[in-house]
């Protein structure tokens, strides 16, 4: 099952996306997002699992010019 939605192809959810695995960690989408789109209602928010550490992942953003919050770390 392929899974799809505007909220996989926003830019800020590709941002994400492509500075995780540019920077040669995996990147994938989980919870309620995937759940909401296999059973065909909207998604609200989108997580993103990844073998980056939270460090990295901060470095990654600032980088980028995105804004962390280190929520649950």
């Amino acid at each position: 099952m392929k899974v799809t939605g505007d909220w996989l192809t926003r830019a800020g959810t590709q941002a994400v996306l492509s500075l995780l695995t540019d920077a040669g960690h995996r990147a994938l989408v989980v919870g309620g997002a995937v759940r909401n789109a296999v059973m065909g209602q909207p998604a609200g928010d989108v997580d993103i699992a990844t073998d980056a550490t939270p460090d990295e992942v901060r470095r990654l953003a600032r980088a980028a010019g995105l804004r962390t919050v280190p929520t649950g770390i």
